[in-house]
């Protein structure tokens, strides 16, 4: 049945009529309570701060820092303000970039800066890269993470508790997504021996992105290696994560499931027995090669060649 609601407060000095219906009845009594409840708030639902591009071009790394090199079997992700961020947020930005780089990217310094109202921003607030390592076959190294927002500003409804964290959280999924979207593909030329993921990625991290990546999954080394990583990949926390982010991102006001799940799914074509013999074997041949190049260089004399004197 249709209700007819006409609350009466003595706070309110002007009567408005109640809407027919009891869907309309019900938005239009919380509409009335909303300003006397102090302590009932309503989450932005659906509200995304930062857009991604990945992969970026080098036009897109040069903006963020000009000393930033760009090869071309690297991958790149660049993210940027979106449009659903007010204009005020936006200047901000702008004059905060204008200043980084007047004072810290000597080669862009003496450029003129100029704003416009409402500004185009084509300057990334972050960039991460993706790339084959130089020290480990068939192996990648997720470095470079770096952010120009402010990690002071602390916000509890971004992902990871201020918008420092959350760009760079943008700039993980999306290369972890290109990764995992790239090697599977066509799974039928990948060869079976070489593992997809489970140990695969290896990543040099702070101490605010190594927390974004544990939330993610990955574990923290055992020991330091030649390339000095902190984190690497696993399967099985990344599953659990990943699927616990996907249920857990409705309830948050900036939440995007929808990344989340597509890495899941892609993270769910992946045989996780399979995953861990094949980075068991791809470890062992490390470890022998390791200690092959250990035996060279005990026996190897840097003062044989020497004279005497």
């Amino acid at each position: 049945p249709h209700h007819h609601l006409t609350p009466t407060m003595s706070h309110c000095s002007t009567t408005f009529p109640a809407p027919k219906g009891l869907l309309l009845s019900s938005l239009y009594t919380l509409l009335l309570v909303l300003p006397y409840c102090t302590s009932f708030s309503v989450p932005n639902i659906g509200f995304d701060r930062f857009r991604v591009s990945c992969p970026a071009d080098a036009s897109c790394i040069q903006q963020y820092d000009s000393s930033l090199s760009v090869d071309e079997n690297e991958v790149w992700a660049a993210v940027y303000r979106s449009n659903h961020n007010l204009p005020t947020v936006l200047l901000k930005d702008d004059f905060l970039n204008s200043m980084r780089i007047a004072t810290t990217d000597t080669k862009r310094s003496s450029l003129k800066i100029e704003t416009t109202a409402p500004p185009q921003q084509t300057t990334p607030v972050a960039v991460a890269r993706l790339c084959r390592s130089p020290h480990f076959p068939n192996k990648y190294t997720l470095d470079n993470m770096r952010c120009w927002l402010k990690k002071e500003t602390l916000d509890d409804s971004c992902d990871g508790g201020s918008e420092h964290a959350e760009a760079l959280c943008c700039a993980i999924d999306a290369l972890l997504l290109h990764h995992l979207t790239t090697e599977t593909t066509d799974a039928s030329v990948r060869n079976a021996t070489v593992p997809v993921f489970e140990g695969v990625i290896r990543t040099k991290a702070t101490l605010v992105s190594g927390v974004l990546l544990e939330q993610r999954g990955f574990q923290p080394v055992e020991k330091l290696d030649r390339d000095m990583a902190t984190h690497i990949s696993s399967l099985e926390t990344c599953l659990e994560q990943y699927a616990k982010r996907t249920l857990e991102a409705p309830m948050k006001s900036n939440a995007q499931p929808s990344v989340a799940l597509q890495i899941l799914s892609k993270l769910g074509l992946l045989d996780v027995k399979e995953e861990m013999q094949a980075a068991s074997k791809l470890m062992k041949e490390e470890q022998d090669k390791d200690n092959t190049r250990r035996d060279n260089d005990d026996d190897y004399d840097p003062w044989a060649g020497m004279k005497q004197y």
